[in-house]
């Protein structure tokens, strides 16, 4: 699985702002290379975009199970979905029916 379209230049813009700051203050040797950084980002934006459909119709149990295989955290929401108040780029939104078997999943909003 690639980064999306829109992810693509999410990192492309990213970097040219990292190859600016770069360019006017190089970097320590604690520091990521640019490399480095955009490594991360493109790992950032590989967590984005990973499907959460495999979540739906599982018991909570199993949900849960999933998550810890694939790095995603959880957020439950038992009847509605809440409110983003931050942006973690491995939460997965879990809406639970009344016996806890996950009727929608749904990631942050990505930056781009």
């Amino acid at each position: 699985m690639g980064i999306s379209g829109q992810g693509e230049r999410w990192v492309q813009r990213q970097l040219a702002a990292a190859q600016l700051a770069f360019q006017q203050s190089p970097p320590g040797p604690q520091d990521l290379t640019l490399e480095q950084y955009e490594v991360q980002l493109r790992a950032l934006a590989m967590t984005m975009c990973r499907p959460t459909r495999g979540y739906r119709g599982l018991p909570l149990a199993e949900a849960e199970g999933l998550a810890a295989s694939s790095g995603d955290r959880l957020c439950l929401h038992r009847g509605r979905t809440g409110d983003q108040t931050s942006l973690v780029p491995a939460r997965v939104h879990l809406e639970l029916d009344p016996e806890d078997v996950v009727l929608s999943a749904r990631r942050d909003d990505p930056p781009w």
